[in-house]
């Protein structure tokens, strides 16, 4: 009975003395993985050291020497495993400038194409107009055309208009980066509504806009439209 529980105790503490240097050293299969890399690392030592000598042996052969080399494995191998690790490095490393992508050639400042983010920024297209007592906000994009009307100025939008005092020079310079240009003494015209440019014998031009208006132009701002002119001679 007494020998029947030392054995049972002697096996208990084996096997946490196993559990132990498992936790320890790793589990198994790291140790046979570790194993198999270490055989596989000789035999390369071996079959090099054994590829060289016989390399050796046919060039002397061909030239009517021998050659003989006394192979020592404990001092042998590991110098030839150094040599075969610096060279695996240089030529892993020859290989990774060869595949590295070039650098970018910085150009000169002169060469830099500016980017949309370097120009200004484009105008805010809200406006406020004074409508008598009432201000009323309006997007300068919707604006057909403006007319001056004595001391105010008319501006029509595509579905309603607001009369606002002012002079049509003032609203000219406000408008001009919304497309707004002057076809007439009392006329400004929104080109990005323009659809067709009619010329008149006398050397005027009817601009008709996309709302079904026909704007009479002066020839004396003829150069106003004559991109217009040209984008449909092109076309």
């Amino acid at each position: 009975m007494h020998d029947v529980e030392g054995k049972h105790r002697f096996g208990q503490i084996g096997a946490r003395r196993r559990v132990a240097l498992v936790r320890k050293g790793g589990s198994w299969p790291d140790m046979a993985i570790r194993i198999r890399v270490g055989g596989l690392c000789a035999l390369f030592v071996l079959a090099h050291i054994l590829g060289m000598v016989a390399l050796r042996k046919l060039a002397l052969l061909g030239v009517g020497l021998s050659y003989s080399y006394s192979f020592n494995f404990a001092t042998d191998a590991p110098y030839e495993l150094r040599k075969d690790i610096v060279s695996a490095l240089l030529i892993g490393l020859a290989f990774w400038f060869h595949d590295r992508p070039a650098p970018t050639p910085v150009p000169d400042r002169d060469d830099v194409a500016p980017r949309p983010d370097d120009h200004a920024k484009a105008p805010n297209p809200v406006l406020w107009l004074r409508d008598g007592a009432t201000s009323i906000r309006i997007d300068a994009r919707d604006i057909i055309w403006v007319a001056s009307a004595g001391n105010y100025v008319e501006f029509s939008l595509a579905a309603r208009r607001h009369l606002v005092r002012g002079t049509l020079a003032g609203e000219e310079a406000r408008l001009l980066p919304f497309g707004l240009a002057r076809v007439h003494r009392t006329r400004l015209a929104n080109l990005n509504h323009a659809i067709a440019v009619e010329p008149r014998p006398s050397g005027d031009f009817a601009l008709r806009t996309d709302t079904g208006e026909i704007l009479i132009g002066s020839r004396r701002y003829g150069e106003a439209v004559a991109g217009l002119r040209g984008a449909g001679a092109e076309g």
